[in-house]
């Protein structure tokens, strides 16, 4: 009777309350349906018969109900499943795979009726066949190198069945080549699988190789580039490691190698070849595997840099040209008017380079064209020189400014020479109205006062014709000042209005004089009847001369497009007011511009503050002497490497978007820094200059993400077009160098907007070269290049097991160190609850309940 309760307790309904109650009810009403309709039959039977009838029929309807619902029962057993997993990497022993042999047989001898299975793994598991009770033979796998117990164990939990204690048995020596047994334990303890470890010795085999090598992903030609190696030994010997790039020995030592990581590393120059392999080796005494000695990896190398230099003085920039040329650079040089006005038109070049650019006068379009060029990956080099000097506050929105890694400034004027003043006004009958002209005066007067004894100063006025008020002279002392200043006020107005006459008049005063600063003002408040058509050809000239204008336009009446124009071209600035009491302040602050220099001019030694990767290697102990600079405060990001005088920045480098600007304040020789011209060095410095100033190459439109998984590269490439937006449906092959060298393309599959993937088998160990390119090879500022490595298995290095890892694997899982196989098989504590449906068995007793009542139905059974 206990034994029925027990079975009982065990029956449930699988179906949904709802659907379980509803045939419930069905059942109920069809039974007593059936029964009212069966004392009411008309058939020949007697009550025995009809009441068997009744009672058969109710078994059929209870036995059907109870299928429809899932009746299940649920007995809890105890069921054990076991796999073992023995190392047949070539690091474990003959003796010790032997020992997990002998280990496996004890284990299937005490198996019983224990669901158990057997892998045999290094790099990738096997299953071994079941042979009924007896264990498997276990033997090597055919590829030994490589270990990795992670992915032995995964496989194993996928294995499992359900409903049991799940114990697995590590043979092995714990050391990993791949994977993360570590992690995949966490993964075994979650599925609930106890993982135990029996701890077989370590092969002790003497073994050093070639571990990883080292090479940037692309270089140009001639640059120059750090390559190494680490070679790894698990002894400690003698050994001779030699580097190659493409065939040429780079470097070759004999050395002692410590136990672990041993890492050599040099520097040499690319050469012009599209790739290059390099190619690492070790040669070590006592070495017992002498395969994995040799390691390569593939270079990729981009064209010859090119650059276009655009310059103040071109002719003065040539030796720079030919310096550059002569270190495998492609310089084009042009006039500053050249600078294209979109970042298309330098899409071409990989730098340029910008000697003594006058940025105050330079079309903003210019500026913002180069500033896009090198956001998007461009370089560039800025050159200093006496046009080079402050954007002022009025210039703050610059583009140019924000490009540059300093900020240049200015300072009051030091150098001996004095400045060179003339004062152009305007006498015509207009310039009395208002008081203009008696203000015009005032201005001059305190610009006289303003001015330093040594400077030299002219006034002319003009009307239809030009006429010397203050002849050129020294501005002299207060006494001399004072008698200037009593002479203008004799002066009155009259007459029309003709400039350039007295433009061409000041100019045959200025072109002689020897004064670093000539400057004239001009002041007028009508309309000249002699036009820039006629004399604009003067003004061009005087401002190559470096004799600049700067213009004052007076009252509604000025003709301010012309005066602003004379300014532009003349290199000045143009100020306009209609209110005439402001006349003196804006010739205060003409004259305070013109004390002002935007570069110093005196003899200093530079001193290098760092060589970092721009400038190391350089022989640099002695820098010549410099005669001028352009004064700058570094920006907070900005890298200096050469300090000018007090300490303020000579050399400068910093990162502006996908690209790198370097800022050099002073000239490129022709001048200032004329001493560098004969210096052995200048060659090599500049060039290294400039190659420090290139943009990254992995830093272009197309950014690749390459991983190593399971021996198959999973490249992933995003692609941006210039401004940043995805590019769609590009067609784009990815271009793929072994380490061999042997080049293959490899299609790129749109996976997501802007992003392309593709797969490869990584052959052989070493590292690969990767690169995209857009389709057809156009647009070389649209390129992405990359790296993958594969690494050789580290089979031999581990002379003792990893006993701490398979401890750890045994505490996460609650599994046991070294256990016997009796304690692999033990019975576990644990029952499993086992759900048997009942479903086919009530179908087969309302089938034979169906047949009886057929019997009964006709007169064969019953009375």
């Amino acid at each position: 009777m206990a034994v029925w309760l027990e079975y009982l307790k065990g029956l449930s309904l699988a179906a949904s309350p709802r659907a379980t109650i509803g045939i419930g009810v069905a059942v109920a009403l069809g039974l007593v349906a059936f029964a009212l309709l069966a004392r009411r039959s008309r058939l020949m039977m007697g009550p025995l018969s009809r009441w068997a009838l009744i009672a058969v029929t109710s078994v059929t309807c209870v036995a059907l109900g109870f299928a429809y619902a899932e009746l299940t029962h649920t007995k809890k057993e105890k069921h054990l499943a076991v796999t073992l997993i023995v190392d047949g990497s070539a690091s474990i022993p003959d003796a010790e795979l032997a020992r997990a042999r002998e280990w496996v047989n004890q284990a299937y001898g005490l198996k019983g009726e224990t669901w158990t299975r057997t892998l045999v793994f290094s790099r990738q598991p096997q299953l071994l066949p079941t042979t009924g009770a007896a264990a498997p033979a276990i033997e090597r796998p055919a590829e030994t190198i490589g270990t990795n117990i992670a992915r032995a164990l995964q496989q194993s939990i996928e294995m499992f069945p359900e409903g049991s204690t799940r114990r697995v048995v590590l043979l092995t020596d714990g050391n990993q080549t791949d994977g993360d047994l570590a992690a995949q334990a966490t993964v075994a303890a979650a599925h609930g699988v106890a993982v135990s470890s029996v701890v077989l010795n370590t092969r002790a085999d003497l073994d050093a190789y070639v571990e990883s090598v080292s090479v940037p992903a692309a270089a140009r030609p001639g640059e120059r580039i750090k390559v190494g190696a680490v070679i790894t030994s698990n002894f400690a010997t003698n050994a001779r490691v030699t580097l190659t790039l493409a065939g040429k020995s780079v470097f070759s030592q004999a050395a002692p190698l410590v136990v672990g990581r041993n890492t050599f590393e040099t520097e040499t120059v690319v050469g012009n070849q599209a790739a290059a392999t390099f190619t690492a080796a070790v040669d070590a005494e006592g070495d017992m595997h002498p395969e994995n000695n040799k390691l390569s990896a593939a270079l990729h190398i981009d064209s010859a840099p090119r650059a276009a230099l655009f310059s103040n003085k071109p002719d003065a920039d040539l030796p720079l040209v030919e310096a550059l040329d002569s270190s495998a650079l492609r310089v084009e040089p042009a006039p500053e008017s050249a600078i294209p006005r979109s970042a298309a038109g330098l899409a071409g070049y990989d730098a340029v380079i910008l000697s003594d650019i006058n940025w105050k006068t330079l079309p903003r379009a210019q500026q913002e064209a180069l500033t896009q060029y090198v956001k998007d990956g461009g370089g560039a080099l800025v050159i200093g020189g006496d046009n080079t000097g402050e954007l002022s506050k009025k210039e703050l929105d610059a583009p140019i400014k924000k490009m540059m890694p300093v900020n240049f400034k200015e300072k009051k004027k030091t150098e001996p020479n004095p400045v060179t003043l003339i004062l152009i006004i305007d006498k015509s009958a207009s310039m009395g109205r208002e008081r203009k002209f008696a203000m015009a005066v005032l201005a001059a007067t305190e610009t006289i006062n303003a001015l330093d004894e040594k400077s030299r100063i002219g006034v002319l006025l003009f009307d239809d014709f030009p006429r010397w008020a203050i002849p050129m002279q020294p501005v002299g002392d207060a006494a001399n000042k004072k008698k200037m200043q009593e002479l203008l006020r004799t002066f009155g107005v009259d007459g029309g209005t003709s400039l350039y006459p007295a433009v061409a008049e000041a100019y045959k005063v200025l072109k002689e004089d020897k004064a670093k600063v000539r400057h004239i003002i001009i002041m007028s408040d009508g309309l000249s009847t002699t036009t820039f058509a006629q004399w604009g050809h003067l003004i061009h000239w005087m401002a190559s001369k470096k004799i600049t204008i700067s213009t004052v336009g007076l009252g509604k009446e000025a003709d301010r497009e012309h005066m602003k124009k004379i300014a532009a071209v003349g290199q000045g600035r143009f100020y306009y007011t209609e209110d005439f009491t402001q006349i003196p302040r804006i010739f205060m602050e003409e004259a305070k511009e013109i004390t002002k220099t935007g570069v110093v001019e005196k003899k200093f030694t530079p001193e290098l503050l760092k060589k970092g990767d721009m400038l190391d290697g350089l022989d640099l102990a002695v820098i010549p002497d410099l005669i001028g600079y352009n004064p700058a405060d570094a920006k907070p990001t900005g890298e200096v490497f050469v300090t000018a005088d007090r300490g303020e920045p000579l050399l400068t480098r910093w990162r502006y978007g996908l690209g790198r600007v370097t800022a050099l304040c002073t000239d490129s020789g022709a001048g200032w820094a004329r001493a560098w011209r004969t210096w052995p060095q200048y060659a090599t410095v500049m060039s290294r200059l400039l190659k420090g100033s290139l943009a990254d190459l992995a830093l272009r439109n197309y950014r690749i993400e390459a991983r190593n998984e399971d021996e198959t590269a999973a490249v992933k490439v995003d692609a941006t077009d210039q401004y940043g937006n995805f590019l769609n449906d590009a067609g784009l092959n990815l271009k793929v160098v072994a380490p061999d060298g042997e080049e293959s393309s490899v299609a790129l599959a749109q996976a997501r907007p802007g992003g392309y993937e593709a797969r490869f088998p990584l052959a052989d160990y070493g590292v690969y070269s990767l690169r995209v390119a857009p389709a057809g090879g156009a647009g070389r500022g649209s390129q992405g290049v990359g790296q993958i490595n594969l690494q050789p298995p580290q089979e031999f290095v581990a002379v003792q097991p990893d006993r701490a890892l398979l401890q750890s694997v045994a505490t996460i899982t609650g599994g046991k160190l070294d256990p016997s196989p009796a304690e692999a098989f033990a019975e576990p504590d644990v029952e499993y609850p086992i759900h048997k449906p009942l479903q086919p068995y009530l179908l087969y007793v309302a089938l034979g309940a169906m047949l009886l009542a057929l019997l009964i139905r006709r007169g064969i059974l019953g009375g």
